[in-house]
Order: structure tokens, then C-alpha cells, then sequence
């Protein structure tokens, strides 16, 4: 983790700084932490966060060490979501030695280290499996608890970061429902366990798992598919209702209210979105009711 060491920290001085000086230490803190990062949206992202550091420092009369604190702090929070979100399938190739990765992996893990969060579609996931590049899981209590640490500084606040942990929130909680999905209620058989037979080997790819066989070749695709009625399109019938709060979530400009009204209505129907998420929508309301300005990474 490229940050103000703990020891470097204690060097610094605690004598208020000035203006000037917050800029000088900030544009040799920024060029020495971002080494691999530079170029997209963690580079965009840390730049901001950083003025906000030399702001809350300004307004507070404070020195070097605090300045120093708060950008370490800043660098946490964005390196902890891309850990997060780091593309699974270039995860092994994160700590290989540069000369031993393939060209065209090398483009794809410079693309991903210089950004913080690309966004998943978690309805291309429900159809392509839990191998498909959309596919995103993860344990919730730690996003929950870089959440928190994040939004206990208010203001370190900023909206394209507030709009990644709220984006990382619904498309996890969506991913995972559409994988319970097809287990339990895709047409075809099921094992002892309840789990269609086919979503293992298909990988959880819907086209692989409503491929025929047997009997099913001769008396066609199952009613299920078209039955309004059946276990299946209720279910996927749900599933479009709480992907309809992840469409609200395209940028670069969201109306807060109108997502949150989208969060209510499939909450009322039995969505269970992560309590932090409803936290965090309140807080951007807080701020401006209307317009929610998220940034270009957000479609």
C-alpha cells in the first residue's frame, strides 16, 4: 500500500501549514502514492479527495502530520473498494513479476489498477454465470466496514465515491439473487438438494442449462418459461424489479429520490438491499435532493 508510513507521518510537522505548503506536500504525496494508478479514475478520485484533505486541514489550523493523516486516509478508502471490485480473472496477475505477463493481460491489469471501480450488469451476469466478467460477489460485512469508515469523515464525502459503494451494494445483492434463481426455480430437473441439475456444470449460464435433452427434445421448452404464474417468472418477474434501482444507478446524473422510491418499491415486495445502502441514499439526499452528479465512470 503506497501511503504516508506510519513513521513518515510522525516526521512531519504538527506547526499549522499554510496554503501553499498543503500544495507542495500534496503534489509530492500524489506522484509518489499513485505509481501504477495514474491515468483514470483512481488517479481523478485521489486528486479530489486530496483537495478536500487540504481543505478540512486549512479550516481546522492544523499541520503537516494531520494533512498527512487524512491523505493516508483518503488512499484507504479507494484502495480498499478497488480491492473490492478487482476483476477476479487478473487478481493472480496483480503481484507477477511485469516481465512474465502476457501483453494483452498486461493492457487489461494496467486498465484495471488505474481504475477504482468498472461497472458489472448483474442482468448480462443472471444470463452468462458466475464465470461471466459481470459477475460480482463478495463478503458484505467488509464493504460494509470500509462504508463506515468512510462516511464517518464527513467530509472526505464525495459523490462519485458515495455512488461506487451504493453500485457495489445493489449489483452484489442482484448478483447473488439471480444465482439463487436459476438454482432453485430455472425449468429442469433437480437434484437431492433442490439445485437444477445443469447449473453446475453449465457454470450458471442460462443457455447451457435450458439446452434439451431426453424427452424435453421432443415435447419442446418447458410452460414454465411463458406461465406468468410459475415459480420462474415470478421470480425473474422480481428480479427485474430490483434491477430497475440498478438502471436508476446509470450516470453521470441521478435523481436520489427517484432511486430511493425504486429501493422502496422492490423492498416493499421483499428485497432485502443492505442496510447500509438505505444510510448512504439518505446522505446523498441530504445534500441535494434533486441531482445526484456521479461522474463519467458510471454507465
Amino acid at each position: 500500500m503506497r501511503v504516508l508510513a506510519q513513521g513518515v507521518i510522525a516526521m512531519l510537522s504538527d506547526a499549522r501549514i499554510t496554503e501553499r505548503g498543503a500544495a507542495l506536500l500534496v503534489a509530492q504525496w500524489l506522484p509518489d502514492t499513485l505509481i501504477l494508478r495514474r491515468g483514470g479514475q483512481f488517479e481523478a478520485l485521489l486528486t479530489d479527495l486530496a483537495k478536500l484533505c487540504v481543505a478540512e486541514t486549512l479550516r481546522m489550523a492544523e499541520g503537516e502530520y494531520e494533512l498527512g493523516s487524512r491523505l493516508s486516509a483518503a488512499y484507504d478508502v479507494l484502495y480498499a473498494l478497488q480491492n473490492f471490485g478487482f476483476p477476479n480473472a487478473l487478481e493472480k496477475h496483480r503481484w507477477e513479476d511485469a516481465k512474465k505477463i502476457p501483453d494483452p493481460v498486461r493492457k487489461q491489469l494496467e486498465s484495471a489498477m488505474a481504475s477504482v471501480w468498472k461497472r458489472r450488469d448483474p442482468m448480462r451476469s443472471m444470463k452468462e454465470g458466475f464465470e461471466s466478467d459481470q459477475y460480482f460477489a463478495g463478503t458484505p460485512g467488509e464493504l460494509h466496514a470500509d462504508l463506515s469508515a468512510y462516511m464517518e469523515s464527513r467530509w472526505l464525502r464525495h459523490p462519485s465515491v458515495d455512488w461506487i459503494f451504493l453500485d457495489m451494494m445493489v449489483t452484489r445483492e442482484l448478483s447473488a439473487f439471480g444465482e439463487e434463481l436459476k438454482k432453485q426455480c430455472f425449468p429442469g430437473k433437480k437434484d437431492s438438494m433442490g439445485t437444477h441439475d445443469k447449473y453446475w456444470t453449465a457454470r450458471g449460464n442460462v443457455s447451457k442449462m435450458a439446452e434439451p435433452s431426453g424427452l424435453a427434445r421432443l415435447i419442446g421448452p418447458s410452460r414454465e418459461f411463458s406461465d406468468p404464474n410459475s415459480p420462474f417468472s415470478k421470480s425473474m418477474a422480481f428480479f427485474e424489479l430490483m434491477y430497475a434501482t440498478w438502471r436508476c444507478l446509470t450516470g453521470p446524473v441521478i435523481n436520489p429520490v427517484v432511486l430511493r422510491d425504486e429501493m422502496l418499491k422492490s423492498k416493499n415486495e421483499g428485497a432485502a438491499w443492505d442496510g447500509p445502502s438505505w444510510a448512504l441514499i439518505e446522505r446523498v439526499i441530504e445534500f441535494d435532493r434533486a441531482v445526484w452528479i456521479v461522474g463519467p465512470y458510471s454507465r
